[in-house]
């Protein structure tokens, strides 16, 4: 989807799974004021928590009226970038129109270590790609966590289950759940009481190797006889795709580049040429859009242009001359793919549209020339005079239609407005290629047209061989 100037920009933050709600409430505050200091921004809303992590946080930013600043919303969120990155410990992202970032490679894998070694090869491989700014590798943060490892020999002698082990655990670091839990009762409600351990005492490892472990004798010995307690850091959360680890490298686009060009240069990168066992890379993000979009648009196109040859065929009882007809098609592509380079604009879900558009309008000058030229032949008229002929006579209402076609979307193109984006591209596609091929339909469908007829005059006697129809059944049923 082409990104347009809806105005509006949103960024998602991410702190370190440590950050308290009040440290990131300060960092927000710091992001406030530096964005309300550029001219274009009317307003900035914050929303901290988001998913009920206090260190996850969202900005969006209303910037004024088009009318009202100098820059587009791409040319803002470029300058905002350098500055954002600036706040250290802080992971920010800016959003497009499908909430994800411009470009997306996603790596999967069983191994961890693995996927993310090649994670950073990769990251730093697409440092050298000119257009990629804020690559980011999108793995889960890591945070302390209190790791106990049982000893299974002891426990077995001393008859300690690990069920015990994680109940003692659960308790002191967590408190019993509310259905174990003693309850305090009011005039109107009951309150369960939760009892556990002080922050201080659950971060101290002397008071959680001596927490006194139930036995299956009933007596009770230290968490230290059974198991091996060590502070150290994990991840915050785990993220699979199709049941594999997976690590997502995120990157926002420069102004002038595009999707597809940017994923063309990643995929040329060494390391994606030479994965190694046990990671791959499967489609994700816009690039699979990408790929569904073209694919989709190839099979509607395919279709398009058999349909129209079906009723060109049906219409001029022949199977030669729809071709000649057909032929203003490619004439009108290499128009369209020409003037979209010329805008500056990419082949896009909008310019993609205005293609298909253009299949089903460049058509007419081509049917409105050959059914003159098979009408006058049909009178008796030579073919050489005949294609002269019609051409100058069906030169006028061939260039005024184009001329009130190409009117109409001129306003599309110069347009502005959240929506012009999405428009302009579309119109481009529709104008260049009809005037392409409204100019070189009126040189190449009559030479097309004179070799067609050369050729069906070349088959026709090899065909009538075929054949148990005679001449003279052709004459009684042209008579009839």
């Amino acid at each position: 989807m082409p990104k347009g100037d809806t105005g509006a920009s949103q960024i998602d933050i991410e702190l370190p799974p440590s950050t308290t709600l009040a440290q990131t409430d300060e960092y927000l505050q710091k992001i406030d004021r530096t964005l309300r200091a550029h001219d274009e921004v009317a307003l900035v809303f914050t929303t901290i928590g988001g998913g009920g992590e206090p260190s996850k946080a969202e900005v969006l930013i209303r910037l004024k009226p088009h009318s009202e600043r100098s820059i587009t919303q791409k040319e803002f969120e470029d300058k905002v970038r350098s500055e954002l990155a600036q706040f250290s410990d802080m992971r920010f992202a800016f959003r497009n129109s499908m909430a994800q970032r411009d470009v997306s490679v996603l790596l999967t894998g069983n191994d961890p270590v693995k996927l993310n070694e090649v994670a950073q090869q990769l990251k730093t491989q697409m440092q050298s790609i000119a257009g990629l700014e804020n690559i980011q590798v999108k793995a889960p943060l890591v945070k302390s966590e209190l790791q106990v490892t049982l000893l299974p020999e002891e426990a077995a002698r001393l008859g300690v289950t690990p069920q015990a082990v994680g109940n003692v655990l659960r308790i002191a670091t967590m408190g019993d759940t509310d259905g174990n839990s003693a309850r305090f009762t009011f005039a109107d409600r009951q309150v369960p009481v939760r009892v556990l351990l002080s922050e201080q005492e659950r971060n101290d490892l002397n008071v959680l190797q001596h927490l006194q472990v139930a036995t299956n004798n009933g007596t009770t010995v230290p968490l230290n006889a059974v198991a091996k307690l060590s502070f150290s850091e994990g991840s915050a959360s785990l993220e699979r795709f199709d049941r594999e680890r997976r690590i997502a490298i995120e990157a926002d686009l420069a102004t002038g580049y595009t999707v597809g060009t940017a994923l063309s240069q990643v995929n040329e990168l060494p390391i994606l040429q030479n994965l190694p066992d046990g990671v791959r890379m499967p489609d994700y993000g816009d690039g699979e859009y990408m790929n569904e979009m073209f694919e989709k648009f190839g099979m509607a196109m395919g279709f398009g242009i058999l349909m129209v040859l079906m009723v060109l065929i049906i219409l001029f009882r022949d199977f030669l001359q729809p071709l000649t007809i057909l032929m203003a098609l490619p004439l009108s592509i290499g128009g369209a793919a020409l003037g979209l380079l010329a805008y500056g604009a990419a082949l896009d879900m909008s310019s993609v549209i205005g293609i298909l558009m253009l299949m089903g309008i460049v058509t007419k000058n081509s049917i409105l020339l050959v059914d003159f030229v098979i009408e006058k032949r049909a009178q008796g008229m030579e073919r050489a005079k005949a294609l002269i002929q019609s051409g100058s006579e069906r030169v006028r209402p061939i260039i005024m239609t184009t001329i009130a076609m190409v009117a109409g979307m001129l306003p599309a193109v110069f347009a502005g407005g959240s929506g012009a984006a999405f428009r302009a591209p579309m119109a481009v596609a529709v104008i260049c290629g009809l005037i392409a091929s409204t100019l070189l339909s009126l040189i190449f469908v009559p030479v097309m047209y004179s070799l067609m007829d050369d050729l069906r005059n070349w088959l026709a006697p090899k065909l009538a061989k075929l054949t148990s129809v005679t001449q003279e059944d052709r004459d009684r049923a042209e008579e009839g």
